[in-house]
């Protein structure tokens, strides 16, 4: 059982980005919460944030006061401020990954477990339109034999961008994790991996300009997949597709269309949007938080994407199968 206190709650956000941002507009508009600070790393994204939401920044103390505090840093240092979070007592909200690595993933939802304090990982891909809809046609598809995902996006980073560093981003699909979690959800866990990466124009201090992961999955299902994953330097065209094969037909999303085949006819359904995530996400939180409703997800489920994540990255390192192994957690 959770630990509650009554609103508002003083709530913390550690991070300057598009995601603290998105996280802020909501809470400073919702009753339930007291912005008593953010926690940057920038000085010049400090500032931004500072003036727009009228709160002011702070280091690592800040949490002491927080009853809640949302993790919306680079993703190497995820599971630091997870954990320095909920050793203060504060419920925690963390966009994916939950940390760089699955052990630590593992002792993180411990440590959550013990105190007794909301750990949620975000997945808001879960949530949209577009996720909805392919999970609505999975009973007219049948069991899945065959599932394809393509993520390319072909466009340069910025100069010191950090979603392209082997460190703060982290390996590929560890980085990229929501990919693996529209997969797993729909076709279910993954048994096995066997991955390729491939850096373009590494500098010594871990930055690229672009990179290429493939990875094949065996479900334990007894479906088998190919997620790839590219972006920057050596894409020439972005592409978004998702095809499922299944006993009865296919469900395909191009992109724009999501298309329905049953060996006859076509369908084209809407696939819907994507607005508005974020904020559906934070309120479901807070609802929790006062008892009411549930989330969408779990933390469980996000170390067995994590655990798949780690899975390829150790195939792409040793250039072999590998199995998925998911850290044991505390039984309760």
């Amino acid at each position: 059982m959770l630990h509650f206190l009554m609103p508002p709650w003083p709530t913390a956000i550690v991070g300057t980005g598009y995601a603290a941002r998105q996280r802020a507009i909501t809470l400073s508009g919702d009753p339930r919460i007291k912005l008593v600070g953010f926690i940057g790393h920038s000085p010049a994204a400090s500032e931004k944030f500072m003036a727009e939401f009228g709160i002011g920044t702070g280091d690592e103390t800040l949490l002491a006061g927080a009853h809640l505090v949302f993790v919306c840093t680079v993703n190497r240092d995820h599971g630091l401020w997870v954990r320095r979070a909920l050793e203060q007592g504060a419920h925690v909200v963390v966009e994916y990954p939950l940390a760089l690595d699955a052990a630590e993933g593992a002792a993180l939802i411990a440590l959550a477990r013990e105190r007794r304090l909301l750990l949620h990982v975000e997945h808001i891909e879960l949530m949209s339109g577009i996720h909805q809809a392919l999970a609505g046609q999975m009973a007219a598809v049948g069991p899945v034999h065959l599932a394809r995902y393509s993520n390319v996006v072909a466009r340069l980073p910025e100069p010191g961008r950090w979603t392209f560093s082997v460190d703060l981003f982290g390996f590929p699909l560890v980085g990229a994790l929501s990919r693996l979690s529209r997969l797993v959800d729909l076709v279910g866990p993954v048994a096995s991996v066997f991955c390729q990466n491939r850096y373009f124009d590494l500098t010594p201090d871990g930055y690229y300009r672009g990179c290429s992961c493939v990875a094949q999955l065996q479900f334990e299902c007894g479906a088998v997949g190919q997620l790839a994953y590219a972006k920057g330097a050596g894409c020439y065209q972005s592409e978004t597709r998702l095809e499922l094969a299944g006993s009865r037909g296919a469900v395909i999303h191009d992109g724009e269309k999501l298309l329905v085949l049953d060996g006859q006819d076509t369908r084209i359904l809407e696939p819907g949007s994507r607005r508005g995530l974020f904020e559906r996400d934070t309120r479901m939180v807070l609802d929790v938080l006062q008892g009411r409703g549930e989330l969408y997800t779990t933390p469980e489920r996000s170390l067995h994407i994590l655990a798949t994540a780690a899975a390829c990255e150790r195939s792409a390192a040793l250039g072999r199968s590998e199995a998925v192994e998911v850290p044991a957690l505390p039984i309760g």
